[in-house]
């Protein structure tokens, strides 16, 4: 096993786990990160990755308020939900977006590992 693959089993454990310890130390707050992202979401089929990792941050900054694009996408990854770059969003190209039928889709289908 390699280091990488250490560290996506850490952070899927992590993510199944639903917390993340703070960077402070001050502890932790149990979380469900697909149901939180669904509610921030707030019921838009597309949204900047950017914007939810934002918003989970400002609403539970215990559990997200040290995560940066790499650990939202591994976590999201863990639940096989992918962040897309291709089509609009925003009215914009280009931009990093989350679907919330993958959301949706992972949360009724979770993923069998081994």
């Amino acid at each position: 096993m390699s280091g990488k693959d250490a560290t996506d089993i850490a952070e899927r454990a992590k993510a199944l786990r639903g917390r993340r310890d703070t960077a402070d130390g001050t502890g932790v707050e149990p979380r469900e990160l697909l149901a939180d992202v669904t509610e921030v979401m707030a019921g838009v089929e597309r949204v900047r990755s950017a914007a939810i990792l934002q918003r989970l941050v400002e609403n539970w900054p215990n559990t997200y308020g040290t995560w940066g694009s790499q650990d939202f996408a591994g976590a999201l990854r863990a639940f096989e939900v992918e962040i897309r770059t291709s089509g609009r969003v925003d009215g914009k190209s280009g931009q990093s977006w989350v679907s919330a039928a993958d959301v949706k889709h992972a949360m009724e289908h979770p993923a069998i590992t081994d």
